[in-house]
C-alpha cells in the first residue's frame, strides 16, 4: 500500500488531479492538510488505494511516527514527493522506531501487524544500527530500577565492548577514590548496590573521541540532590549518550573497518 508523502505544495497539485470520489472522501472526513497529518484513501472496491500524509520539509520527520498507530493493517512503501526526498531515510528511522514495545517481562511478544518496505535508496544497515541501538537504550531506561543497578548497567556495558571488540575496565565501590572519582563515589555510596564506573576503549588509530556520561538507575538508596522536575530529562540524558556510543562504534568501525579488525 502506497503511503504519499507531500508538502504542501504536491498536496495541492495531488488534489486538482484527485477524482470527483476522492475529494468527497477528503471533504466528509475533514481533512486538514497539516505537518503530520493523514488520511486512508479507499479504492472503489472498498479496499486501501492509499494513504496521503502531510509532510512539512521544514520541520521534523518523526511526525511520520504518529501515522503508523493510524493505519490499518497491511504492507507499505513510500512514494516521497520531491520537496521531501532527501528526508526518507530519516522517515524510514522514524516509522520503525514507532514500533518499538518493552517487552522484557511478556512471556509472549506480539508482532507488528504493520510493516515498511524501505526504499533502495535507503543505507539500510545505518538504518538497522540506529533502530537496534536506540531500542536497547529504550529497553535500558524502561527497566525498573530493582533490575537495573550499577552492576546491571555495567554488566551490560562490559557485554557491549567486548561484542564489538574493544577493551573494558570497571571500577566499583571504594576503588572509585583510588581512580579519583570521588564524586562518583560520595553520590552512591549511601546504597546497598555501589556505584561503579565502567571503561570502553576501541581502537588505536583514527581520531580520538570520547564520550562521558552517567547511567542513572535510579535506587532507592543514594542521594537526590537535584529538585524532582530534573530527574525525568537526567533519565532521558544518559538515554541519548548511550544511543549516540552506539552510532559512532557502527560509523567508526565501518569507516576504519581495517584498523580495527
Amino acid at each position: 500500500i502506497a503511503i504519499h508523502i507531500l508538502s504542501q505544495a504536491s498536496y495541492e497539485s495531488w488534489l486538482q488531479n484527485a477524482s470527483d470520489e476522492q475529494k468527497r472522501w477528503i471533504k466528509i472526513n475533514d481533512f486538514e492538510p497539516a505537518h503530520g497529518s493523514s488520511i486512508v484513501m479507499p479504492g472503489t472496491d472498498g479496499s486501501i488505494d492509499c494513504v496521503i500524509v502531510l509532510m512539512d520539509p521544514k520541520k521534523p520527520a518523526r511526525a511520520i511516527g504518529r501515522v503508523v498507530s493510524r493505519v490499518p493493517e497491511g504492507v507499505y512503501y513510500f512514494c516521497v514527493d520531491d520537496d521531501n526526498q532527501v528526508r526518507i531515510h530519516a522517515l524510514s528511522l522514524y516509522w520503525q522506531l514507532a514500533g518499538y514495545s518493552f517487552t522484557r517481562y511478556q512471556s509472549h511478544s506480539a508482532k507488528s501487524d504493520r510493516s515498511l518496505v524501505v526504499d533502495e535508496t535507503v543505507d539500510k544497515s545505518l538504518l538497522h544500527a540506529q533502530v537496534t541501538s536506540i531500542f536497547l537504550v529504550r529497553d535500558l531506561i524502561n527497566t525498573p530500577a530493582q533490575d537495573m543497578t550499577p552492576a546491571d548497567l555495567c554488566d551490560f556495558a562490559e557485554e557491549l565492548t567486548k561484542i564489538q571488540q574493544g577493551q573494558f575496565k570497571r571500577y566499583r565501590g571504594e576503588a572509585l577514590l583510588d581512580e579519583n572519582f570521588p564524586l562518583v563515589h560520595a553520590v552512591g555510596r549511601a546504597s546497598v548496590h555501589s556505584p561503579e564506573i565502567a571503561i570502553g576503549e576501541w581502537g588505536s588509530t583514527g581520531p580520538l573521541i570520547a564520550i562521558i556520561g552517567k547511567g542513572v538507575t535510579f535506587d532507592s538508596g543514594g542521594l537526590n540532590i537535584k529538585p524532582s522536575r530534573y530527574m525525568y530529562p537526567m533519565k532521558k540524558t544518559w538515554g541519548v549518550q548511550l544511543m549516540q556510543l552506539g552510532w559512532l562504534i557502527y560509523y567508526y568501525k565501518q569507516k576504519y573497518r581495517a584498523a580495527l579488525s
